[in-house]
């Protein structure tokens, strides 16, 4: 399984709408999600490449650990979690973990959604997968009162949707979600998505010289492109260099600055 390997969460979504077509007193209050990533075990933390760990190693799954992250959150402003989840195959350690955060943010007044993952080829690898992935989603998952929605809508986020093309995440969508009651986020610069998705955003924008500058330019990109939903990204610095030998083209570190970078 490949991971990506993240101890915090690194890419925090401050949500903005683009034309939506309603009044302003019918819109929620822009809110604050950070990415979430339930997959650790105790085996884990012993990874070389990890340049930091947790004061206390914890296993995602572990009920206690899930409760001190959601009220260090909430301590924080964040309003709710993007969980990266690969659906519900085989009982994975992410379809455990997200079901077990979702219960417990009920009982704390948190949200979360979810981050559709198709970077693993051992998850989501065909079309009829990915449909069998959101029908149980969408069917399921999203109906959790703790479940993520922003003005009535539950939220879906994707990670990595160019495994397939854009004509195939249309008859993903026209058998899963032909109403479009979910909202749809996909990952990256390629706008052509947006015939489907209702919108994009960037996990990484380390590489720019002015990130708030380059959020503002993907937000009219978007809404050019007829998206109706952007949510610009902060994350404290960037170091992939320890994984960067399996990354087709990786971020230069970015470093930290003592809080300064975001």
């Amino acid at each position: 399984m490949q991971r990506r390997i993240v101890v915090l969460s690194i890419a925090i979504l401050a949500t903005l709408v683009l034309g939506m077509a309603m009044p302003i007193s019918a819109q929620e209050p822009r809110q604050v999600w950070a990415y979430y990533f339930g997959w650790y075990t105790g085996d884990s933390w012993g990874d070389g490449r990890l340049q930091d760990r947790p004061a206390n190693p914890y296993d995602s799954r572990d009920g206690g650990a899930i409760a001190r992250q959601i009220s260090e959150a909430q301590s924080a402003g964040i309003d709710a979690f993007i969980a990266a989840w690969y659906g519900p195959a085989n009982g994975n350690l992410t379809s455990q973990t997200f079901n077990a955060l979702l219960d417990i943010a009920a009982g704390m007044g948190f949200r979360a959604g979810v981050s559709v993952d198709l970077g693993d080829p051992g998850y989501n690898a065909t079309v009829g997968d990915t449909i069998g992935t959101l029908q149980y989603l969408i069917g399921d998952r999203v109906n959790h009162p703790a479940y993520l929605r922003y003005n009535g809508k539950p939220v879906i986020y994707f990670w990595n949707q160019s495994r397939f093309s854009v004509s195939d995440w249309q008859a993903i969508r026209d058998q899963v979600d032909p109403g479009h009651n979910t909202i749809w986020v996909a990952e990256g610069t390629n706008t052509a998505y947006l015939s489907v998705f209702d919108g994009l955003y960037l996990f990484n924008t380390a590489w720019a010289s002015s990130p708030a500058s380059t959020a503002n330019q993907w937000a009219r990109r978007v809404q050019q492109a007829g998206g109706t939903f952007y949510t610009p990204t902060v994350h404290p610095g960037w170091d992939e260099s320890a994984l960067a030998a399996g990354r087709p083209n990786p971020t230069s570190p970015r470093a930290r600055n003592n809080g300064r970078v975001f």
